[in-house]
């Protein structure tokens, strides 16, 4: 039985070296993550895949509601989506690859191609939403042409400094990824508060809270087994909100209101 930790990477720019005390293997660390083999991780990692889950039925629900209020917003927003999910789908899969290997196959691209993938969606969501949300009040759709040139150029900036050694990439990554989501999310709560729709703007809060409070644990707390859980399962719950709030919002703009929900449920 075996475990995975995660440890932050070694200072000075180098890749930190561990041996476990059982096998003695040494584990060179991946860019951002060591995995650290010593417990059974099967099921921490099959969890992992529940807020990916919950994240892209959010995503697919507003998606269904930009297409439908703007074209180029809703492009935006769709491909936001696809880069979104299937980067977010990388990490429990690189996780149960390792668990079910017992640590023997280490594929390390996987553990670093989630911020690839964030940072440009996340960038491309808010411009999308911005201009749905611009439509839904009954205006012209406005801006967002910046998205796609800031995307590329935050890639493309990763890029270079990749090949070049420097592991400034992940960081350019992580500030493009972190700056996209707060637009979204306030975005999403402009768009709710003007949909009457407080539980939503609270819920889409409450998930972009829980980033920044899981971002300060993994640097702060060691990550044993019981916090890794406790960590995962918050993150579960906030995907939770975000989907919850996605589809109160969705329904709000679709004209589906509570009524017209328990009129639904009601004739089925």
């Amino acid at each position: 039985m075996r475990k995975l930790g995660v440890l932050p990477r070694g200072g000075g720019g180098k890749a930190a070296t561990i041996v476990t005390p059982r096998w003695g293997r040494v584990i060179r660390c991946s860019t951002t993550l060591c995995p650290v083999i010593d417990y059974p991780v099967l099921w921490l990692a099959l969890e992992d895949f529940v807020p990916v889950v919950f994240s892209a039925f959010g995503l697919w629900a507003l998606t269904v509601t930009s297409r439908r209020l703007d074209g180029r917003g809703g492009m935006y927003v769709a491909i936001a989506f696809g880069l979104i999910a299937t980067a977010g789908i990388t990490k429990p899969i690189y996780k149960s690859i390792l668990a079910l290997s017992g640590g023997d196959v280490d594929v390390v691209w996987l553990s670093d191609v989630l911020f690839w993938g964030l940072a440009p969606g996340f960038v491309l969501l808010a411009a999308g939403l911005r201009r749905a949300r611009v439509v839904d009040s009954g205006r012209s759709p406005e801006g967002g042409r910046w998205a796609p040139p800031a995307a590329a150029a935050l890639v493309a900036a990763a890029a270079i400094l990749g090949v070049q050694g420097s592991e400034a990439w992940f960081f350019v990554l992580l500030s493009g990824a972190t700056v996209g989501n707060v637009l979204a999310v306030g975005e999403l709560v402009v768009w709710s508060r003007a949909r009457n729709e407080p539980r939503a703007a609270t819920l889409f809060l409450g998930s972009l809270l829980v980033v920044f409070v899981l971002a300060g644990a993994a640097a702060a707390l060691e990550q044993t087994i019981a916090n890794q859980w406790i960590e995962q399962l918050v993150s579960t719950a906030g995907q939770g909100m975000f989907m919850v709030a996605a589809f109160r919002l969705a329904a709000s703009a679709a004209g589906i209101t509570g009524a017209r929900w328990r009129q639904l449920l009601a004739t089925r």
